[in-house]
């Protein structure tokens, strides 16, 4: 039997794209409670594994993303909403089914293979580091967080937790997850408010206060390409940052076999393509700045999380 390893805080330093001085103590905390231990898995394994992922790919039981899933998404933050409060507003409620799925909690992609987690939370929690990371490195300087697409509602818990002083706004397409976020005011009594907000079309009148940073976790996953709208929103409102995490196509390697299935992924689920090229086609017209652009491990049963942080260029004032 393959032996036993463990991700340790180094390693998570180098998922991240930043050193072990830049980790601070809540991640610390959360590695050193987490069951990070996992097991590479065998060639053989590794040859099921893709025949699993392309059965499902060219299967018909995966949903086409964008503006005609809106229907499958208010069915699904409507059974959480429902849970949420059968539940006595447990925070631990919103994690979205979809996660909890077997196979997505059983293997985890890394270094051109798959590994396999002792901890069924193993990517749960890993996602959990990272957020606590990027989130408290990022969003510290401004006032406002903007969070759309926000779906569960489940990173108002951390973002609350960093910042319990800024007002965080809960955004998502569907009622079910602006009456979420309406419940967590109530009961938690966090500075969080929800918004019925669609990425597809901008609602021009909706007020962005100053001193406002943009969050995106896995939305602008649903947007295929029709995400420019909503760019051009965010740069018209002078927004302070922009944070996404998303899978990011262009970061991925077309010779790499995992890295091509991802791809495959992506075009049969309608997922997001292009927006680093966008962006970086923004950049150049002087429009945007880029500061990071990261590509993350390990990752999902079917794609790998990258995280780009941008703003747009104000005009200076003379």
């Amino acid at each position: 039997m393959e032996k036993i390893r463990n991700f340790k805080l180094k390693d998570f330093a180098g998922f991240f794209g930043t050193t072990v001085q830049d980790i601070p103590e809540v991640c610390r905390k959360i590695i050193t409670k987490s069951d990070f231990r996992y097991r590479l898995v065998s060639a053989t394994k590794l040859t099921q594994l893709i025949r699993e992922i392309n059965r499902k790919i060219d299967g018909d039981d995966l949903f086409v993303a964008g503006k005609k899933a809106k229907s499958i998404w208010q069915k699904r933050w409507s059974a959480q909403l429902k849970d949420f409060v059968a539940n006595d507003f447990q925070a631990t409620v919103l994690v979205p089914k979809y996660v909890k799925k077997p196979i997505n909690n059983t293997y985890c992609r890394f270094d051109h293979g798959f590994i396999a987690p002792l901890d069924e939370n193993f990517e749960l929690n890993w996602k959990l580091v990272l957020k606590y990371w990027l989130f408290g490195k990022y969003l510290k300087n401004v006032d406002h967080i903007y969070e759309f697409g926000c779906g569960t509602g489940i990173n108002m818990a951390i973002l609350a937790d960093l910042f319990p002083q800024k007002k965080l706004h809960c955004s998502d397409w569907v009622d079910s997850s602006k009456k979420i976020a309406e419940h967590m005011s109530k009961q938690y009594h966090w500075n969080v408010s929800g918004h019925v907000f669609d990425m597809f079309h901008p609602d021009p009148k909706f007020k962005i206060e100053k001193n406002s940073a943009f969050l995106t976790f896995g939305a602008l996953e649903q947007m295929g390409t029709g995400y420019e709208s909503f760019i051009n929103f965010a740069i018209k409102n002078k927004i302070d940052l922009f944070v996404n995490v998303e899978p990011v196509e262009e970061l991925l390697d077309k010779t790499d076999s995992l890295d091509a299935l991802s791809i495959k992924f992506i075009y049969k689920r309608n997922y997001l393509r292009n927006y680093l090229t966008y962006l970086r086609r923004l950049q150049t017209e002087g429009k945007i700045k880029i500061q990071k652009v990261q590509r993350t491990c390990p990752g999902s049963f079917y794609q790998d999380l990258s995280y780009i942080v941008w703003r747009p260029i104000k005009p200076k004032i003379n």
